[in-house]
């Protein structure tokens, strides 16, 4: 086994996070060699300037070659001074990832002919799953403008009235193609305990030791990173007594749909050793092994190994399960669905001590 351990958190961040600025987008495709590098963050300020052409219950429109709107709804249309009216029903959403929204501002004047109830709704996530299940969501009654601060890439503003949206402006991180991967910066990369019996982690920047527990994966506010392409790792360095075990305790890297009421994981795939004392390992989709084998190479108690999930969904959805960049598992795992994944690590047992880990690493993108 190649124990050669790749630094993933050493990654060159500058070659996936483009230079911010700040801009105006005031027309379709605006030039963007024309955008000064002032380390700002982006903003696309939606008015009656760039309003759609209405065509139909339904538009698209392109900002940016990467950036476009969908409107949809009945009764919608423009005029001077609001970027959209929209009627009951009526939704605006990117259909194209826009990364690293941080603040959405809404100015809807007040429409005094409608019910108190009535609103908008604001819904956010990062990916348009998230969008579809309506998640995380804020409540807009229409004022002068509201600001909402977020962490997302995709949102979805709808309307329950006739309202008149004057301007949106959408302030976010980055320019570059939505398919190029998202790298959490080492504040954001950080993990937390889920489960009803988890006993202990310690973690600093990606490093630390946890036993006994799941964790989970997410943003500094505590959300999951959920994509549709994704490729997780952890260095793990075992204890001494645990690689003499040939008890089965989970150990490795999980993922699933959702966390459950009672704290545990939801339709969940592990990778990890089955017998530390054989070098075998599984790869078990909630909790049945569905594909295994042996490394034949005993692990030694103070090196580190890397393991590593790369995982795709699309028309199937594929798993590669890495150990020090040796390939053990390629398969098609059709009970996952296209659902995305949590993501994070799991020892079921904290008789055999601690586990080390560093240089936690997820990138992906939707």
């Amino acid at each position: 086994m190649n124990k050669k351990i790749t630094l993933l958190t050493a990654l060159a961040f500058s070659a996936a996070i483009v230079t911010a600025s700040v801009f105006a987008i005031s027309s379709a495709k605006d030039n963007m060699s024309q955008l000064a590098a002032t380390g700002e963050p982006h903003v696309l300020t939606l008015s009656d300037a760039n309003s759609p052409t209405i065509s139909g219950t339904e538009v698209t429109k392109d900002f940016t070659d990467f950036i476009q709107l969908r409107y949809a709804g009945s009764n919608m249309s423009t005029r001077s001074g609001r970027h959209i009216i929209m009627g009951n029903g009526g939704t605006i959403a990117n259909t194209k990832q826009i990364r690293g929204i941080s603040n959405i501002k809404v100015t809807a004047p007040v429409n005094t002919k409608v019910s108190s109830s009535d609103a908008l709704t604001l819904y956010v996530g990062y990916s348009l799953d998230d969008i579809s299940a309506q998640k995380y969501a804020y409540i807009i009654h229409g004022t002068s403008e509201v600001s909402i601060d977020t962490k997302c890439n995709y949102f979805s503003l709808t309307s329950t009235a006739t309202f008149g949206i004057s301007t949106i402006k959408i302030t976010f991180e980055c320019l570059g193609d939505g398919s190029k991967p998202e790298v959490p910066t080492a504040p954001d990369s950080q993990a937390m305990i889920y489960g009803v019996d988890d006993k202990e982690l310690t973690i600093n920047d990606g490093a630390g030791t946890f036993k006994g527990g799941q964790t989970m994966v997410t943003n500094a506010d505590g959300l999951p990173y959920n994509y549709k392409y994704a490729e997780f790792s952890v260095e793990f360095k075992f204890p001494a007594a645990l690689l003499s075990s040939t008890t089965d305790l989970n150990v490795g890297l999980q993922g699933q749909k959702y966390t459950n009421a009672d704290g545990g994981p939801n339709t969940a795939f592990q990778f990890g050793i089955t017998n530390f004392s054989t070098g075998a390992w599984a790869v078990k989709v909630s909790g049945t092994a569905r594909d295994s084998g042996t490394l034949g190479v005993p692990f030694d108690a103070d090196t580190w190994y890397e393991f590593k999930i790369v995982i795709t969904t699309g028309s199937t959805y594929n798993l590669k399960c890495y150990i020090d960049d040796t390939l053990l598992s390629d398969t098609q795992r059709g009970t996952l669905s296209r659902n995305l994944f949590m993501y994070g690590m799991r020892f079921d047992s904290a008789d055999f001590g601690l586990i080390s880990f560093r240089n936690m690493s997820l990138t992906g993108h939707n």
